[in-house]
This record gives C-alpha cells, sequence and structure tokens, in this order.
C-alpha cells in the first residue's frame, strides 16, 4: 500500500521550513555572518571621516568627534540593525536592478556584446574567440609571435652584415696602404716605417722607463766621523804633496776652496771645521750614553714589575690551596 500525499500540503511545508531557516538566520549577527563586507563597509566610512592631509582646510577635532559619535550611535539604534536576511534580500534587490540595468543596455547597443553572458558567479567565463575582421584571416597569438621573431631574426642579420662590411672596407684599405708604401722610394720608405711604428704604436701601447741624465742624484747621508776621517785624509795628502811640490799643493787648496763657494751658493751646508764636528761626535755620544742608561733603567723596571707580579700570584694560589684544604677538614669533622 502505497502511502498517501497531498499537494496542497506541500507549499504549507515549504514555507514552515524556510521560515524556519530565516528565524535561525536571523539569531547569527550579521557581522559574523558576513565579515568581510562589512569590514570593506567600515574601512570606507572611516576613510570618509578620516582627515586628509593633502587638503589645505582641516576640519576641527570637534567635528571630528562628533561625526564618529554619530556613526557609532547609529550603528547600536535597533531600528538600524539589520538580520541576514534582510542584508540577503537587499542583494537580491541589487542584483535584480543591475541584471535590469544591463538587460536594457544590450537592447540600446545589441552590437557591443556579441553574446550574452550569464551573471551567476558559479559558472566559469568563456574566452571571447577572436573577431573576424572583413576580407582578412584571423590572426592568433602564436602566429603574431613568430612575427615578431622573424623580425628580429631580420634586424639581428643586417646589423651582423654591416659589421662584416665595414671590417673588409678596413682590411682593403689597409693592403692599399702597404701596396703604395712597396712602390715608394728608399727615402719615402723610411719615412713611412716610422708612419708603420706610430701605426702600431695605436695599436698596442708600451709603457717603458725613462732614464733623465739632468735629474742629479741625491747625494748619500754621512755621518760626522766619517766626514772627520775625510778631512784628516785630505789634509795628510796636501802635506804630503808639499813637501815633493808646493805650487801643487797651492792648486789643490784653490780647487777645494772653489768647491765650497760652490756648495754655499747651492743651499748646501759645508762641513769643514774639526773642531765643531768633534763637538757634535761628542753631543751624540753623550745623547747615546743617556739613551742607553733610560732603556736599561726601563728594561729593569719591567723585570722588576714581573717578579713582583709573579710572586703575588704565588701568594695568591698558596692562599687558596690553604683555604681548600682548611674547608676540607672542616667537612670530615
Amino acid at each position: 500500500m502505497t502511502a498517501g500525499f497531498d499537494l496542497s500540503d506541500l507549499n504549507t511545508n515549504i514555507q514552515s521550513h524556510s521560515d524556519y531557516i530565516d528565524q535561525t538566520l536571523s539569531l547569527i549577527p550579521a557581522k559574523y555572518y558576513f565579515k568581510n563586507e562589512l569590514r570593506e563597509e567600515d574601512s570606507d566610512t572611516d576613510q570618509n571621516i578620516r582627515p586628509q592631509p593633502n587638503k589645505r582646510k582641516r576640519t576641527d577635532k570637534q567635528a571630528l568627534k562628533e561625526k564618529r559619535q554619530r556613526t557609532k550611535r547609529l550603528k547600536l539604534d535597533p531600528k538600524n540593525l539589520k538580520t541576514v536576511t534582510d542584508i540577503q534580500q537587499e542583494k537580491l534587490l541589487k542584483k535584480q536592478l543591475a541584471q535590469q540595468l544591463n538587460g536594457q543596455a544590450e537592447n540600446d547597443h545589441p552590437s557591443a556584446l556579441p553574446d550574452k553572458v550569464d551573471n551567476n558567479d558559479e559558472k566559469n567565463l568563456v574566452p571571447e574567440k577572436p573577431r573576424k575582421a572583413p576580407g582578412n584571416k584571423i590572426i592568433t597569438v602564436a602566429e603574431r609571435l613568430d612575427k615578431f621573431r622573424a623580425a628580429k631574426k631580420s634586424t639581428m642579420a643586417t646589423n651582423s652584415t654591416s659589421d662584416e662590411n665595414h671590417i673588409d672596407k678596413n682590411g682593403l684599405e689597409n693592403s692599399g696602404a702597404k701596396t703604395k708604401s712597396n712602390n715608394n722610394t728608399d727615402t719615402d720608405k723610411k719615412d713611412e716605417g716610422s708612419d708603420q711604428k706610430s701605426s702600431k704604436g695605436d695599436q698596442k701601447i708600451i709603457f717603458s722607463k725613462l732614464n733623465f741624465d739632468d735629474e742629479a742624484k741625491k747625494p748619500k747621508k754621512i755621518s760626522e766621523v766619517q766626514m772627520l776621517n775625510k778631512l784628516e785624509t785630505k789634509k795628510k795628502k796636501v802635506e804630503k804633496v808639499k813637501q815633493v811640490d808646493p805650487k801643487k799643493a797651492e792648486e789643490i787648496k784653490e780647487k777645494e776652496t772653489w768647491q765650497k763657494l760652490i756648495q754655499k751658493a747651492r743651499g748646501e751646508k759645508v762641513k769643514d771645521d774639526t773642531k765643531l764636528l768633534n763637538k757634535t761626535i761628542k753631543r751624540n755620544q753623550q745623547q747615546k750614553k743617556k739613551s742607553d742608561e733610560a732603556w736599561k733603567e726601563r728594561a729593569e723596571s719591567v723585570e722588576k714589575s714581573k717578579m713582583e707580579r709573579q710572586a703575588k700570584r704565588m701568594e695568591n694560589i698558596k692562599a687558596r690551596v690553604e683555604a681548600k684544604k682548611k674547608k676540607k677538614q672542616k667537612s670530615r669533622k
């Protein structure tokens, strides 16, 4: 036996179910049901309320506070509070209005949209087919890419051929210059040899050292002891020459005097006084002795400080060892 089923009761059952679902949805707060959408709306309102720094005329702080308070009151007002069902109905009405407007636009301009597209979000959008131009073939993306590649290759080929032609021209010019140089006379060959060397020099630059003879070499520094020894040897030589040939000895003295005058004119110091040299030597020796004594004293002081530190260290180590022993003895007792 089949159970009886009344169609009249079907509408009432569906209506009761829908009412129950609407009631349960209305219990859920809208801010939790439409999280992202409400956040976006709040951010938009806050941006409108916030003062823009680029504007010259800025609103007072009191006015801003009042606006924020009003917005809060409006949000908390029970009349403005909307349930989930109310928000969904508003969205449906907006969608229907948008669809009607789109339909009117399609009717007014049918050529603007070739195919009708459903407004449902669940359906996947189909990509537009390429339009057929009157009297022309359809050009795909792959064909366009091939055309671009071919154009690029042609430009590269033209650049390479132009470079090769430039190189060939340079080679022919160089060969022509060589044939002319072979036909010239011996005098011309010499001139051409210098030109060829200069051209090679342009290709390869070689850096070489240049020695100038005009530059005077700096004289080496001589100590006072060495200068004394030289003066003594010169005096001895002059005395020997005097015994043999007094005229020659006088000539040697004149040369020395002239040399001294030239050195003084250049601004060089002439150290030929034996007394002054002996004084400087004694002074240097005394300074050396003082520095040696100071160094010895410093070395001795450093050694003493080292020994004292080592002794202190050893004493501290012994004291620690004894303290440890005493602690152990106390713990045993």
